[in-house]
């Protein structure tokens, strides 16, 4: 595999795959591609547009959050526009924006995100942080993600502490309560584990469950980064799919009696006798079976390829798809077996037999950059590459150059 968007991150990503790191690191060996990725340009394009609803947008001055109302375009009440006068108002009081699910409407970054998501076999989401002289966006608090954090506009101040949690569910957001008085003097003001000014361009590396905050010093421009959360799921995710598989069972359906439900600490036999039950459930389960239904749990959480049904559906079909190249970021995963390559496209699948099954494994592995129909003319035939290379448009696995195209500051990923 190429590593076309972890290598913008990372010095080494197959190293970072195999070993990935349990503490912070700092990556700054791609500098200028990383602050390309999200400028003050962006931002104010973003803004000015006034076509950002929310909660694509917020505003937060240590994790206290405005109003929504407050900074909604009141000439359009109804539709929650935020109103870019309003917002920079907020700026200037200390206020910090926060752009939320941005790969979702920004397409350099959703490109980077379904890349990502393919090298690394997991979901990604964007979030952006625009930070002024002075301000802090957030108290001290951990994710229940690992996250890359990208400086891209001006300087922050980090200070990271072990977790207090140790890699926290998604359920176990940040609450103070966890606290004891010594682990609340440690986070508030005992000597960080790691402090660090990003620099533009620079990236670190957060594990899920590290206590982190950060400022921006009064004398510094205003800070932008992004964040990357890296979505991978752990074993205790992984029980949760096994209780789902074996939800169909009658006897785990079955309401408890009410006097089990208010007393169950009292019922010795029977919290025994129901935990004996459940080892022998999940000892009878079919590995290979919940290995596939797992599987598919995981793979059903990816946003699907992106399909652009105008240029690469309707066009193909009545031009020639002669400029078609492979597109890897949709595929969510693939199985070969007994001659069948199996594609997972998010909640989609696609199966291919034959040369066509053998030509696409060897695409996957790969990824020429060149058209793709030629190649598939070598194996199929003129007719039979045709046809096989419109279906990859339809499915999103491959894709036709677009017309007039304005360069995008992140074109140096890709």
């Amino acid at each position: 595999m190429e590593f076309k968007a972890l290598s913008l991150l990372v010095s080494d990503p197959a190293d970072f795959l195999t070993a990935t790191p349990q503490k912070p690191v700092v990556f700054e060996e791609c500098r200028d591609a990383v602050r390309s990725l999200f400028t003050y340009d962006d931002v104010d394009d973003l803004l000015s547009s006034r076509s950002l609803r929310i909660p694509n947008v917020s505003l937060l001055n240590t994790s206290m959050p405005a109003p929504s109302r407050a900074f909604a375009d009141a000439k359009f009440p109804t539709e929650d526009i935020a109103d870019p006068l309003a917002v920079a108002a907020y700026l200037q009081n200390g206020y910090s924006i926060t752009f939320n699910q941005l790969h979702a409407f920004l397409p350099p970054l959703g490109e980077l995100a379904s890349r990502l998501e393919y090298e690394m076999g997991c979901p990604v989401e964007v979030t952006a942080f625009v930070t002024p002289p002075g301000a802090k966006a957030l108290s001290p608090h951990h994710d229940t993600v690992s996250t890359f954090l990208c400086q891209t506009e001006g300087t922050k101040h980090w200070k990271l502490a072990r977790p207090v949690v140790s890699d926290p569910h998604p359920d176990e957001r940040w609450d103070w309560a966890y606290l004891d008085a010594d682990e609340k003097e440690r986070v508030l003001s005992g000597e960080p584990d790691l402090e660090v000014t990003l620099q533009p361009g620079m990236c670190l590396w957060i594990p899920r469950g590290w206590v982190h905050s950060a400022v921006v010093d009064t004398d510094s421009q205003t800070s932008v980064h992004l964040t990357l959360q890296i979505r991978r799921e752990s074993r205790y995710w992984l029980a949760r799919q096994l209780v789902d598989y074996l939800g169909h069972i009658p006897y785990l359906r079955k309401d408890l009696p009410a006097r089990q439900t208010t007393a169950w600490s009292q019922e010795e036999d029977d919290t025994a006798g129901f935990l004996d039950t459940l080892a022998k459930l999940v000892a009878s389960v079919d590995t290979e079976d919940f290995r596939r239904y797992a599987t598919h749990q995981h793979r059903s959480r990816f946003r699907g390829p992106k399909i652009r049904p105008v240029r690469d559906v309707l066009e193909s079909e009545r031009a020639s798809p002669v400029d078609a190249v492979i597109r890897l970021d949709g595929i969510r995963g693939h199985e070969w077996e007994n001659g069948i390559l199996r594609l997972h496209l998010g909640g989609a699948e696609r199966s291919f037999e034959g040369a066509e099954a053998q030509l696409l494994r060897a695409l996957i592995e790969q990824e020429p950059e060149t058209a793709l129909l030629p190649i598939a003319v070598q194996t199929l035939g003129e007719e039979e590459a045709r046809r096989f290379v419109r279906v990859l448009l339809a499915l999103g696995v491959a894709s036709l150059p677009q017309r007039n195209q304005v360069p995008q500051p992140a074109e140096s990923w890709r």
